[in-house]
């Protein structure tokens, strides 16, 4: 099993079904990519490397561990409303646990937070978010 498949599903779970992130983002909440013409500000979350299987015997997977980087997009430059929704996503996902559908999230941290600007057709954006480790592992 691909079990990226099982961190995706609990983080959108995790992040769609909180009435404060809702506040802040709507339901603009998407894996690795908003859509085209997407309002701000809005949630994006995405691997950020391959992640490694930790071994048992032989060939037995015991989980996968991987980093993920989970952040809110807006064109405010004044990081104001950024920086609200950012708070909470950490509050929602550092010392998480959970169990998605086949899986189970035996833990997920902060690593590091995130924070850059980029601009794209003339239009600026401010990313601001974190760095999440996530262990995990299919039942």
């Amino acid at each position: 099993m691909i079990e990226t498949t099982l961190v995706e599903s609990w983080l959108y779970g995790r992040l769609s079904t909180d009435a404060a992130l809702a506040a802040e983002v709507g339901n603009r909440i998407y894996a690795y990519v908003a859509p085209a013409q997407t309002a701000t500000p809005y949630v994006v979350f995405s691997a950020q490397s391959p992640g490694f299987d930790v071994m048992g015997v032989g060939t037995a997977r015991v989980m996968l561990n991987c980093l993920y980087q989970v952040k809110v997009v807006v064109q405010d430059a004044s990081l104001s409303r950024a920086k609200k929704a950012a708070d909470r996503i950490d509050e929602l996902l550092h010392g998480a646990t959970g169990t998605p559908a086949g899986g189970q999230v035996l833990g997920c941290v902060r690593e590091g937070p995130l924070a850059y600007a980029e601009v794209s057709d003339g239009v600026e954006y401010r990313h601001l978010g974190g760095l999440y480790r996530i262990w995990v592992q299919e039942t």
